[in-house]
């Protein structure tokens, strides 16, 4: 994906699908985790964590207008999450672990790219905690 998405202006100049949980599109959590894959996709997830049977698609402005916060992270590059303990707190940025090209000295290895988003989100939200 080229450009930025999330343009704070309001415009879009690219409107992709996005993942979202189905807890989080049917309004029963918050968005607590926003991913911006190394693919360049997104990924909006809430306390339940993301796994093929709650996923759902929609369009990155649909996403924003359930969530103005989202306009907060036009900036996300790809590889990189943020995280919040609720809807009102702050996003904390972090590098996705185990996306680090270089890491001799084992940093990013908490975590490995096939670890799915709902485990990593659930180790998150404990340490907000």
């Amino acid at each position: 994906m080229t450009g930025n998405p999330m343009e704070s202006s309001g415009d879009l100049p690219h409107n992709p699908a996005v993942f979202i949980t189905r807890q989080v599109l049917d309004g029963e959590e918050p968005i607590l985790a926003v991913y911006h894959d190394a693919g360049g996709d997104w990924q909006f997830i809430g306390a339940t964590g993301g796994n093929d049977e709650n996923g759902r698609t929609i369009s990155l402005e649909n996403a924003m207008n359930m969530d103005p916060a989202l306009r907060q992270l036009p900036d996300l590059p790809p590889t990189f999450y943020a995280v919040r303990k609720d809807a009102i707190s702050a996003w904390k940025r972090h590098r996705i672990p185990g996306t680090l090209k270089d890491d001799p000295w084992g940093l990013d290895s908490g975590v490995t790219a096939n670890d799915p988003a709902g485990s990593l989100l659930k180790t998150i939200l404990r340490k907000l905690r």
